[in-house]
């Protein structure tokens, strides 16, 4: 049985409700009290998403202060692990002991393929396998 030592967020979805949109800035239901409540454990964002947009949006909402580590689109973007790789590395954790949180079937891909235990948020209602290539 794994020790959970720190989760890995995904940003769109899970966080704000629609964060492909410039102007959108609406949270997903209940995270503020899931953020406070989460306090004292290490936390990333790892995200298909351009760096400088969750930055800007994480700071728009004054939630710089929950999160250790921000991870955005890289070379490989989910179904890829990497970017949950990249988030346990940057918290300096086991990705074994990491939950990942994705609302997508390409980001619960990631999230097993890392090694983290993955759980499903949102909208990710239907399970179709999905393969990633390096």
């Amino acid at each position: 049985m794994s020790n959970i030592q720190a989760i890995l967020f995904d940003f769109d979805g899970v966080i704000f409700k629609d964060a492909s949109s410039e102007n959108s800035l609406e949270l997903v239901d209940n995270i503020q009290k899931t953020l406070e409540a989460l306090a004292d454990v290490k936390k990333a964002i790892c995200s298909n998403n351009d760096i400088y947009d969750i930055k800007e949006k994480i700071e728009k909402v004054d939630f710089t202060k929950h999160f250790n580590v921000l991870v955005g689109a890289g070379k490989k973007p989910k179904p890829h692990p990497e970017v949950f790789l990249k988030g346990a590395l940057g918290l300096q954790v086991d990705r074994y002991n990491c939950l990942a949180v994705d609302d997508s079937v390409t980001g619960l891909t990631a999230a097993i393929e890392s090694g983290a235990i993955a759980v499903e948020i949102g909208r990710a209602h239907v399970w179709t396998p999905v393969t990633w290539n390096d």
